[in-house]
This record gives structure tokens, C-alpha cells and sequence, in this order.
């Protein structure tokens, strides 16, 4: 129990460090849109693209703590 126990948490560990990583890529995409008065059609897809990634990894967070709860 302990072992897997340990392999949920290090795997939460994992999903929240892939979170952030694409949380600073979304906030990184929105100043590139932002910086400039008329932000151009590459940078919305990247935004686009970006924020798509970021709703991944907080869709895959949340399927990981939902299986820890239910291992409770």
C-alpha cells in the first residue's frame, strides 16, 4: 500500500511540475500577444495552442487525483 501510495504522489508531483511548465508557456504566449498593439495571427495561434496544452495537463491532474481518492 505504502508503494502505491508513492507512486500517486510522485505522480501528482509530476502532472502539477507538467502544469506549471505549461502555465508559464500560456503566460508566455498572452505577453507575446500583448506586447504589441496588433498582435498578429501567429502569435493567437500560439495562445491557442498553448492554452489547449495547458487545459491537457490540468484535464490529466485531474484524472490522476480523482484514481488517488478513489485508491483511498
Amino acid at each position: 500500500m505504502n508503494a502505491s501510495v508513492n507512486n500517486n504522489q510522485e505522480t501528482t508531483r509530476q502532472h502539477i511540475q507538467l502544469l506549471e511548465r505549461r502555465y508559464r508557456a500560456v503566460k508566455g504566449s498572452f505577453e507575446m500577444l500583448t506586447v504589441f498593439e496588433q498582435p498578429n495571427l501567429k502569435s493567437a495561434q500560439a495562445m491557442i495552442e498553448d492554452a489547449q496544452a495547458l487545459l491537457d495537463a490540468a484535464t490529466k491532474l485531474h484524472m490522476a487525483l480523482a484514481v488517488t481518492e478513489g485508491e483511498q
